[in-house]
């Protein structure tokens, strides 16, 4: 863990160091640099995400600035009723384990593809960027009956996961993820993005982009969504949208 933390961090740097001094070397010209600000959503084949964009613009490049906050899921998992729903009882994720929330700050770089002009009122930019990424794990919780002895009709409820001998007929319904927050733990890793946007505002100073996009996260630890289905690495694709406006 330390040692891929430490690779993660140098590698990261270096990128950094590498693409300020492009920057410095080609874009002397302060007057053409402009600042972009958005921020928007997206939904992922393995589930969604919110965040925030910065970009700080040159003649043909950006720098990009990122921060998501996205929520995992396994592509198998399975919703059930409770058996329950008739005394409250809520829809539950059979087998489920974990949340997980992956807490991304991403640098890189966007390309024009195509400009913004009189006869194309549309930007077309393909972006990469890379960075550390918190894997925050939320165990997944439900509330299960428990019987009074000698009376199998009466009892009451207690929390448990499904890391325990858990039938689903005894199943209740989830407890809630706020709940799960006080037992949770991390796990650093590293994501990767690559995304084509295509910004329709008609307006220079405005963002009224759309963009599809593939991301891989990557962590040195197995991450368990779904009892005994981890994983370390997690591929998914998106299609999303941005909202901002540029100074």
């Amino acid at each position: 863990m330390p040692r891929f933390g430490l690779i993660c961090l140098v590698c990261f740097l270096s990128l950094l160091h590498l693409q300020a001094q492009r920057y410095d070397g080609t874009n002397q010209d302060s007057s053409a640099i402009r600042n972009y600000f958005s921020f928007g959503g997206q939904v992922l084949s393995r589930g969604w995400s919110a965040g925030l964009q910065y970009e700080r613009a040159g003649q043909t490049t950006r720098h990009v600035f990122l921060a998501y906050l996205s929520h995992f899921k396994e592509n198998g998992e399975i919703r059930r009723e409770s058996l329950f729903r008739a005394q409250e009882g809520t829809r539950f994720v059979m087998y489920k384990v974990n949340y997980l929330i992956p807490l991304h700050l991403g640098y890189g770089r966007s390309f024009t593809l195509i400009e913004k002009s009189k006869i194309s009122r549309s930007r077309l930019g393909l972006s990469l960027t890379l960075g550390p990424t918190l894997g925050i794990v939320v165990p997944y919780q439900v509330y299960k009956f428990v019987p009074i002895q000698g009376n199998p009709n009466l009892g009451y409820r207690e929390v448990a996961t499904f890391y325990e001998s858990l039938a689903f007929e005894d199943v209740i319904g989830e407890v809630g993820f706020i709940s799960g927050t006080r037992n949770a733990s991390y796990v650093m890793g590293m994501t990767g993005m690559v995304s084509v946007q295509l910004d329709f505002g008609e307006k220079e100073d405005f963002i009224r982009a759309a963009f599809l996009s593939f991301r891989g996260d990557f962590f040195p630890g197995k991450v368990e969504m779904i009892r005994q289905e981890a994983r370390q690495s997690y591929l998914s694709g998106g299609v999303g949208f941005w909202l901002g406006n540029a100074w």
